[in-house]
């Protein structure tokens, strides 16, 4: 990756690197001058070897989880950089029709290639350009009787092959005359054009040879909308450059003039590849120029100054004011500011053309005119925007390695977020360790400070030995990171078949760097803060190895601070602050900054019980139990709320993922501190229940004790082991909410066996009518043949095509036209679908008790209504409106209306045009919201990268007639929806169907699939990410059992007195073995408990707000994967425990009492 967070990776390995040298720098000359107190450190760390391991490997963790985020990150990253490089090869550039399409290819103007010729002839960045000719043909292989129905032939000039690569030969494992590594080039094919005898030659590459079986030498038919070619593959070549790259992308290769003839268009070229200077990955730096010199001679310079003249006026730079305060795009506010930038210079510029050259922009300008009343500038900047290219200029590689870029990012956010927690947890531990150290060593630390050791030095000496044990940590972590993100990389190639894209491991230095220092640093703050924490001990208190008294004398503000109205007055002013702050600026963590302003206000208020109870005489233990039972219980009720409780008072306030981190860790500490000051209650359920068993009352009583005496320590364990319990038990909960797709898979495929799409160059108009036709025996035998078996088991066929549009709701916050996907369905499918809708406008019923059916068939009645799909609305999670993985982001949005809005809705109204701006503007009204469920499969190939981030914009469903009016030629149906008949048939399955299907139809060049196949698909690809998450979740559990070994191993060294006097007065060592596996046995329990009730709680609550959008989604805990989870961590808490507590059952009575 180039950049984390917005931020050059280069740059923050270097801060992070430059931190880390400056810490170490500190310590090494703190070290150099008390090289007493550094030996005093470091001698600990070999003294006890089996503590020291347990140690590092609980403080590798965090560094473990950082490096293998930042590994999965650099995998995606460079695998769609491989992906992109392999597919483009020299092309960096793409050159094409500046026509709106809607679909199939538009050839370029004539002497547009004259005129490409003569610019980049002159151009020092320019290695060189390539002409093509392409369509998609259905081929067909005799010999193997095997069909291809998206054959991609295109034609190339073999003379200007050299400046994009060479072809080099493969072997398919099936084809014993190919030999591979062998260059080939265009020239070599043959240069016959006829359609007979197969004296046609191409190449294929390995994806059409996969799909046909083909082998060298093969004869292949090529079927055309206007005759069938008769062809030979002369070599099977790699994938890659002008072969085209992996993913199921069948390309046959042929010369330019044989390309034209296929489609009957002698001189004509549907695109100009450009190939700059520097070869595959060189050329992308001279992207950025090439393609901006492109677009500027491509440019009619006096309409650009039109365009110039009507934006500059008085009014118009008004609306662009106005615009970039309204505006809730930061892009959008960015090129306005560029825009205006350029408006203010004395004459036009070409970065003012470059800017007008983003047709996405203009549109929007083309409104911001419109609605503020400049209707005539309006319509002569929309008309004059298409004309001021005569060609368009796409950077493709370019920007696929932005999405690398962008992607590998959002995997890293993705990843660390559900990381955070455990990172969170490995850094109390470190806590944790040395608060047990200092414990071990009072008397020790005690001595010390009466023979003159200041603080400071009782500070340094922890200081240097953290520093060992957060080396060693940082290496062996950012090892492991590297060694959990190829396995994690293997478990995300089976999430995406390695047919559509396949996944390079890869590790960068700057991630490494990133990664060992960020771990280092992070240890070393909290080693500090921990090292501040032990050293305040007193020194009379501690060579003694007495309790703190927390009564001693305290200075004035810190008994001013006990009373606790300073920190309600802080809380509230934080509280206020933010809801001011937020009004004004987008803090982006307003709610979450709000919840803590809140916890601030709820601690004080605790803090004031305890100190007026104290005031009136009441014993201190009683008011500190009181008032920290006050906190505990209510920052519990808090931060287990829902998100939008207090929504009505303060406004809805914006926050990120960061909110999940901070109530889960709210929620298990706040109870963990509720528990740990009513220990009695514990104490007397453990004595009621097992404490009556006879042989265990003795142990028991020993084993609860120092626990229960020891509540921080055993608190701080508590709680790292409650919140991984707590995150693995809410991820098992939520997965399982998709058994209600499993139960009823028609709520996902809308009642449908077979999906199919058909060639739109060659549409089926009615598709029993021509299934008949095809029966009928004017094709070939195989077609008549699966026509006529096809045509008995076909119930009914619906249709529907789907097109990319702008949209934007009519009288809408949001000026901007987004995309959305229209899909026109025709009357069957208006009444047959099964989608089920979320929401809907209750005056469309009728009465029938079926609202689902009813909205269907109101569209029907009226074909000005529509039905908007989920995604359309506003997330009410806390990554809204920005989460980059949101299948939307980007998207059109139906504004006020979201997951969580009453079912009954106002309908609204939209407005639509074609992609790029256009003067037809067509309505809609949307009655309904399909439910989350629907409309979750498609048929249509997705590319490689988006089969990766499952992107996708929102869906309007409508009548047919839409199509005639939001489109001039004709737009005919590409979708059919199959519902079988005779499903009851032995031995004839949906897929079976569906290949027959694909052969009655081979000359539409149909795909059809099973709905059942590509739903099962589908679930085991959500399957396979939630083993990836939940398993890089589990890294987290190694630190809550790494806290018991650490905290059993501290145990046994504290207490060799009291376990040599529990032997000397008649315990035996079977006894003591079991007390420590008790002690370790309730901590975990205690745990294990919380993690699992605030689990289901917050489950709940996320049920809850799910069920608001999916009916019938049922709460189901997973005992299974319930009892998985318990079982292994407390398998693996009680092994932790098994070698310190044999340890201290060896231990002898009188060697036990003499130790010091």
């Amino acid at each position: 990756m180039e950049q984390l967070f917005g931020i050059p990776t280069l740059w923050l390995a270097s801060v992070l690197a430059l931190v880390l040298l400056v810490l170490l720098g500190v310590v090494a000359y703190f070290a150099n001058r008390h090289r007493f107190l550094f030996k005093l450190g470091v001698r600990n760390v070999p003294r006890r070897k089996a503590q020291s391991v347990l140690i590092v490997m609980g403080l590798m963790l965090s560094t473990t989880i950082i490096a293998s985020s930042l590994g999965i990150g650099d995998t995606v990253t460079h695998s769609i950089r491989v992906d992109a490089f392999t597919a483009l090869g020299h092309t960096d550039e793409i050159i094409s029709s500046p026509e709106a399409e809607l679909f199939g290819g538009v050839f370029l103007p004539d002497g547009a290639l004259d005129q490409i010729q003569s610019i980049a002839s002159a151009h020092d960045q320019i290695d060189g350009i390539m002409p093509q000719t392409d369509s998609q043909f259905i081929a067909i292989l005799p010999r193997s009787a095997r069909a291809e129905a998206e054959m991609r032939v295109i034609g190339f000039d073999p003379d200007l092959q050299k400046p994009f690569g060479q072809l080099i030969t493969a072997q398919p494992e099936w084809d014993g005359l190919s030999k591979p590594g062998k260059v080939v080039e265009i020239d070599d094919l043959s240069r016959v054009l006829t359609t007979e005898r197969a004296r046609n030659e191409m190449f294929l590459n390995e994806d059409a040879a996969r799909e046909l079986k083909a082998k060298k030498g093969d004869r292949i038919i090529i079927v055309t909308p206007t005759d069938s070619w008769q062809m030979r593959v002369h070599s099977i070549v790699k994938n890659g450059g002008l072969s085209g790259g992996g993913g199921s992308s069948p390309v046959a290769i042929v010369r330019l003039g044989l390309a034209q003839a296929m489609l009957g268009v002698e001189g004509k070229f549907t695109k100009v590849l450009v190939s700059n200077r520097g070869g595959v990955e060189g050329g992308i730096r001279e992207s950025a120029d090439v393609t901006r010199d492109l677009r500027l001679a491509f440019s009619n310079r006096d309409v650009a100054r039109q365009i110039f003249e009507i934006l500059r006026g008085p009014r118009s730079l008004a609306l662009l004011d106005f615009s970039e305060e309204r505006s809730v795009s930061q892009g959008l506010r960015d090129d306005i500011s560029l825009l205006k930038l350029e408006l203010g210079r004395d004459a036009m510029s070409d970065d003012f053309i470059s800017i007008v050259a983003d047709q996405q922009f203009v549109a929007t300008l083309v409104t911001v005119l419109n609605r503020g009343g400049l209707e005539e500038n309006s319509e002569r900047l929309n008309t004059l925007s298409s004309q001021l290219f005569n060609l368009t200029v796409d950077d493709i590689k370019a920007d696929r390695l932005e999405l690398a870029e962008q992607t590998g990012s959002q995997f890293v956010s993705l990843f660390t977020i559900f990381g955070s927690v455990s990172i969170i947890v490995g850094l109390l531990l470190v806590f944790l360790v040395f608060v047990l150290l200092a414990a071990a060593r009072s008397s020790e630390i005690g001595i010390g400070r009466a023979i003159g050791l200041r603080q400071s030095h009782v500070v340094q000496a922890f200081l240097y030995e953290g520093l060992a044990y957060a080396l060693a940590a940082a290496v062996l972590g950012t090892i492991l990171g590297v060694i959990a993100s190829i396995a994690l990389s293997t478990i995300l190639q089976s999430v995406v078949s390695a047919d559509q894209f396949t996944i390079h491991s890869k590790f960068t230095t700057n991630s490494a760097i990133i990664a060992f220092s960020a771990g280092m640093v992070l240890t070393i703050v909290t080693v500090f803060l921990s090292s501040l924490w032990v050293s305040r001990l007193n020194i009379i208190v501690a060579i003694r190895g007495l309790r703190v008294n927390p009564n001693r004398d305290v200075s004035t503000p810190v008994r001013i601070l006990r009373q606790g109205w300073p920190v309600v007055v802080v809380g509230v002013a934080l509280a206020a602050g933010n809801l001011v702050l937020n009004s004004a600026v987008d803090l982006g963590v307003a709610l979450s900054l709000f919840y803590v302003s809140l916890s601030v206000i709820v601690i004080g208020v605790g803090m004031c019980i305890r100190w007026v109870l104290g005031t009136i005489g009441m014993e201190y233990s009683r008011t500190s139990r009181i008032g920290c039972s006050f906190q505990g219980l209510v920052l519990l009720l808090l931060w287990s709320l829902p998100l939008d409780t207090f929504e009505s008072i303060t406004g809805e306030l914006s926050t990120g993922a960061e909110i999940f981190v901070l109530s889960g860790t709210a929620m298990v500490g706040s109870a963990v501190w509720l528990i740990m000051n009513n220990t009695g209650v514990i104490v007397w359920i453990l004595y009621a229940v097992p404490g009556r068993i006879h042989r265990l009352k003795a142990v028991m009583k020993t084993a609860i004790a120092y626990p229960m005496a020891a509540r921080f320590l055993t608190g701080l364990t508590v709680v790292m082991f409650a919140i991984i319990i707590f995150n693995l038990t809410i991820f098992a909960i939520i997965n399982n909410l998709g058994n209600l797709a499993r139960e009823d898979p028609s709520r996902v495929t809308g009642g449908y066996d077979i999906s199919a799409i058909v060639r739109p160059e060659i549409p089926i108009y009615d598709f029993k009518r021509t299934l008949n036709d095809e029966a009928g025996g004017f094709q070939n035998d195989i077609q008549v043949n699966s026509a006529d078996w096809v045509r008995r088991r076909v119930h009914d066929a619906s249709a529907s095509v789907t097109i990319p549009v702008e949209a934007r709701q009519v009288a809408g916050l949001d000026i901007e036209f987004k995309a959305l996907d229209l899909t026109a369905v025709d009357d069957t499918f208006m009444k047959t679908s099964a989608w089920r809708v979320s929401h809907f406008d209750p005056t469309y019923q009728t009465g029938s008790g079926n609202i689902d059916r009813d909205m269907w068939l109101a569209l029907q009645r009226d074909p000005s209504l529509a039905i908007i799909n989920n995604t359309a609305l506003e997330r009410d999670d806390s990554f809204a409106p920005n989460d980059p993985f949101n299948p939307n982001f980007g998207g059109f949005t139906a504004e006020g209306l979201k997951a969580s809005s009453p079912r009954e809705i106002v309908p609204f109204e939209i407005e639509m045009r074609p992609v790029g701006g256009d003067e037809r503007v067509v309505h809609r009204r949307v009655i309904a919201v399909l439910e989350s469920l629907a409309d979750q499969l498609s048929t249509e190939r997705r590319t490689r990268a988006e089969a990766l981030t499952q992107a996708r914009p929102a869906t309007l469903f409508t009548s047919a007639t839409v199509l005639m009016e939001i489109s001039d030629v004709e737009v005919p149906f590409t979708n059919w929806h199959i519902r079988r008949s005779g499903k009851q048939e032995l031995g004839v399955t949906d897929e079976d169907v569906a290949a027959r299907m694909e052969t009655a139809f081979m000359d539409r060049s149909m795909v059809a699939v099973s709905t059942a196949r590509e739903f099962a698909l589908t679930l085991s690809e959500d399957d396979a990410f939630n083993r990836l998450f939940q398993g890089f979740m589990g890294i987290g559990l190694i630190v809550g059992v790494a806290s018991i070994g650490v905290l059993s191993f501290r145990a046994v060294e504290q207490r060799r007195q009291s376990i040599g006097m529990l032997r000397a007065i008649g315990f035996r060592s079977r006894q003591v073995v079991i007390q420590f596996l008790l002690e370790a046995s309730i901590i975990t329990l205690i745990g294990t408990i919380l993690g699992l009730t605030l689990g289901a709680i917050t489950s709940w609550n996320i049920f809850n707000e799910l069920a608001k959008e999916t009916d019938g989604l049922r709460y189901d805990i997973p005992w299974l994967n319930v009892i998985v989870i318990v079982g292994v961590a407390w398998f693996f808490s009680v092994l932790m425990t098994v070698l310190p507590a044999r340890q201290a059952g060896t231990i002898y009575p009188a060697e036990a009492l003499r130790y010091e």
